[in-house]
């Protein structure tokens, strides 16, 4: 996303560490703890939401 749109890849908080846990999940899966993906969910997961959906928002608005 940051080479597609700087702009809104800053406006995405904590965008590599989002990005790094795809890529830990989608490439090393089986040495990913549940418990990890549990605390990220339960975590992190709603204030990115959030934000995406702000985003969302603003996009619909705009002419």
């Amino acid at each position: 996303m940051s080479k597609l749109d700087a702009a809104l890849a800053k406006r995405i908080p904590h965008l590599a560490q989002i990005v790094a846990f795809r890529n830990q999940l989608f490439h090393g899966y089986a040495a990913v703890k549940g418990s990890t993906v549990w605390g990220v969910t339960k975590n992190a997961l709603p204030p990115l939401i959030e934000t995406a959906q702000t985003l969302l928002d603003e996009l619909d608005g705009a002419p």
